[in-house]
């Protein structure tokens, strides 16, 4: 354990590149910043005897670090980021290419199901006591953004959250109201009038639903949480560890559909598909390493109709005044919003409007859609171990 929850020197690094206390990046100087996690590298005795380090972000840290190791030192690094790639990027084009270097050496995903990744040659690697370096992601979104940037596949594995311990009926007293999770949202004018109406709803349905908004400052233990009937969750972002929280846990989980989601996310922008400034082309996250032929390539075999990017900025900002035409209703932001595990996981509860909202939770069997989503929990549960343990033998190149 490196104890990076302390200010130590790998910490004091990231102050170069990221202001913590106005929460946004800084530019910087790349070579500066890799001297400074080779200096931190080299004043700690735990990499003597260190064989591998897992990073979980951001990637500014993580490639450095792997660029470090890999320096005769023999210590293979594992990244699972589920923070955009992109964040924390340096400006300057040349220095973005040097950022997403480690990549080209990294695993590819596998079309061989008894090998999910594609790797260097083994051998090769052990006679040069060169550092393996993996690279995986929680996020769909930024499996896509990478691939976009620099034209590198990267595998995605579910975050599982098994550390919550919890599961949805394993108390006798489940309520029936349905918990709404905290979410900026609420606290603004459209969330408001959002509450008003789930009130008047609930009073109007045929049987009454109680709705408990879990507020923005307001923290609930993990054995509370799975009492409630169902949750309803607006995300607030691409990706979030809550909702593999609740969906490991097997809570009923109600989510506006493509629809509603596509009217409200620009009074919410999801910050890890943010396209950046339009003022300078080095400040937008849209850019990219491949040619503009292999870019045609990704959205015609992909589907994909745009850069695996929102145009946030300028958009709403959270005032209809600020409105742009087809803000509300663009193909772009509709597609990505559809790859998100959100739309992708089964035994979701997608609803269009706020009567919808009202009536759903009276009208499905929360201990049947419990158990429909613990089948599918099993099924990732293997697929991601079964991913692992692939990942550690090769890092111990450990065959068979």
């Amino acid at each position: 354990m490196l104890g990076l929850c302390t200010d130590d020197a790998i910490v004091e690094a990231l102050r170069g590149i990221f202001d913590f206390a106005q929460w946004k990046s800084l530019d910087y100087n790349l070579d500066t910043f890799m001297r400074a996690i080779a200096a931190a590298v080299a004043a700690d005795s735990f990499w003597v005897t260190a064989r591998l380090a897992v990073c979980t972000g951001p990637f500014a840290l993580c490639g450095s670090l792997s660029q470090v190791l890999a320096a005769g030192r023999g210590v293979h690094v594992f990244v699972y980021q589920g923070l955009a790639f992109h964040a924390m990027a340096p400006l300057d084009q040349t220095a973005r290419a040097q950022y997403y270097q480690p990549l080209l050496r990294a695993c590819r995903p596998s079309d061989d199901t008894h090998t999910p990744l594609s790797c260097t040659d083994d051998e090769a690697m052990a006679r040069q006591r060169e550092s393996r370096f993996l690279v995986a992601t929680n996020s769909p979104l930024n499996a896509a953004q990478v691939k976009w940037q620099t034209g590198v596949d990267v595998p995605v594995v579910r975050f599982l959250g098994l550390y919550a311990r919890m599961r949805f009926g394993q108390s006798a007293d489940i309520v029936k109201d349905v918990l709404v999770f905290r979410c900026m949202l609420w606290n603004r004018p459209v969330g408001h009038a959002f509450r008003g109406l789930v009130k008047q709803f609930s009073a109007a349905a045929p049987v009454t639903v109680s709705f408990r908004f879990l507020e923005a400052n307001e923290q609930m233990a993990y054995g509370d949480l799975v009492r409630y009937r169902a949750v309803f969750l607006f995300p607030w972002d691409s990706e979030l560890v809550t909702f593999h929280e609740l969906y490991s846990a097997g809570v009923p989980l109600l989510l506006p559909d493509l629809a509603w989601l596509a009217k409200w996310q620009p009074f919410i922008p999801w910050g890890s598909t943010d396209q950046g400034s339009n003022d300078i082309g080095a400040e937008r996250n849209d850019w990219t390493l491949v040619p503009e032929k292999q870019l045609q390539q990704y959205r015609s075999m992909g589907g994909w109709p745009c850069a695996p990017w929102f145009q946030n900025r300028g958009t709403l900002k959270g005032s209809w005044e600020e409105l742009k035409t087809g803000a509300l209703n663009d193909k772009c932001s509709r597609f990505w919003m559809q790859e998100t595990h959100f739309f992708r996981f089964p035994h979701i509860l997608h609803v269009s409007s706020i009567p919808q909202l009202v009536l759903t939770p009276l009208t499905y069997d929360p201990f049947a859609t419990s158990r429909a989503m613990e089948a599918f929990n099993k099924v990732t549960l293997r697929d991601a171990l079964n991913f692992y343990r692939w990942s550690l033998a090769w890092f111990l190149h450990v065959r068979n």
